[in-house]
């Protein structure tokens, strides 16, 4: 796992800001091998280090997070201009030293040619850190053909992932995402974004539209992206679990150490009625991301089905010593205060 800084921008372009962070994350995250940081998480960690939420993520603040997270490198990067040309650089830190384990350069012609250098550089990248070439030429879709050729379009996604960041994905993402897609109508990561902030903002009628959208352009994507759109799809638009099943065991397999693979998986087996089968996926989704709270209240709620109270109340209370939040735990622990006759839990959770 690697956290990335943000992009040192000299160019005086604010095109460049947070796109090529966002871009970066897409290429190297097409790996099996490496897992981005979530940069939610990182600013989340900003504040346990008396920081502002809103601090950008420096080089040096990245090793420090590195540091704290126990992740083993950074990844810097920065764009300058060097006429009409643009020059790219991305270098691997080992956290706990400082020292550049890797280093890429490359020179753009123009700023439409910016995407797809930086894509080459990612690639190279990922070869130096020693992923074999068949994976690489497997897992290897171009960034312009990954996001989009519209830095623009990308500008505005860039935009809505970080004030979903910052706001929780609320409402205020929505228009950027809008914007994304009207700058480019095949920008398949847009709309699957835009399907996933509908329904995590209680505006899930609006959502299976721009799932169905996303699916119809999943080739476009990268292979990592293809699987988010195409589970996102199964679960909004059709709710066909059976197919969402088969896809997350594909899924798993293709990315071993992805966390959101295993969760999809134990939730489809839960949908299905499969609860015994869904134990094992959520666990494993939960031990790749200890701080992802969707397998913890899957898990929470594939035992309550299962009727072992006890290993059910032990998630809860995991969950809450890990400081994992969702509105869930508390509504479970209502529930299993009110099966209990537990007035005084009860009230303390409604507070």
């Amino acid at each position: 796992t690697i956290i990335l800084a943000d992009f040192l921008n000299t160019t005086g372009d604010p095109v460049f800001d947070s796109t090529l962070k966002v871009a970066l994350a897409v290429a190297l995250e097409q790996s099996p091998f490496l897992k981005v940081f979530p940069d939610d998480r990182a600013h989340e960690e900003l504040l346990l280090m008396q920081r502002s939420v809103n601090e950008s993520i420096t080089r040096a603040v990245a090793r420090q997070i590195a540091q704290r997270e126990q992740l083993k490198a950074l990844v810097a990067g920065s764009i300058t201009s060097l006429g009409r040309h643009y020059v790219v650089g991305v270098e691997v830190v080992n956290a706990e030293t400082g020292d550049v384990m890797a280093r890429e350069q490359v020179e753009a012609n123009s700023k439409e040619e910016v995407l797809t250098s930086l894509g080459a550089a990612a690639s190279r990248l990922r070869r130096t850190l020693g992923e074999s070439l068949s994976s690489i030429r497997r897992f290897d879709v171009p960034l312009p053909q990954a996001t989009t050729p519209s830095l623009e379009a990308l500008h505005a996604y860039a935009l809505a992932i970080d004030e979903g960041r910052v706001n929780d994905q609320r409402p205020e993402s929505i228009p950027h995402l809008k914007r994304a897609i009207e700058l480019d109508p095949h920008f398949a990561l847009a709309m699957a974004q835009l399907s996933g902030t509908y329904t995590n903002t209680w505006q899930s009628a609006l959502a299976p539209e721009w799932s169905r959208k996303a699916f119809e352009l999943r080739d476009r994507v990268s292979e990592r992206e293809r699987y988010m759109i195409s589970w996102r799809y199964y679960r909004d638009a059709t709710q066909a679990w059976d197919k969402g099943l088969e896809l997350a065991r594909s899924w798993t397999d293709a990315y071993p150490r992805e966390s959101t693979a295993f969760n999809s998986l134990g939730r489809a087996a839960w949908a299905l009625g499969k609860y015994q089968q869904a134990i094992a996926p959520l666990q494993e989704s939960i031990r790749l991301d200890p701080r992802f709270f969707a397998p913890r209240l899957n898990l929470l709620w594939t035992q309550t089905a299962l009727n072992q109270f006890d290993a059910a109340k032990q998630v809860l209370e995991e969950a809450r010593a890990a400081n994992v939040h969702s509105i869930g735990f508390p509504q479970m622990a209502y529930l299993f205060a009110f099966v209990d006759n537990d007035a005084a839990t009860m009230a303390r959770e409604l507070a």
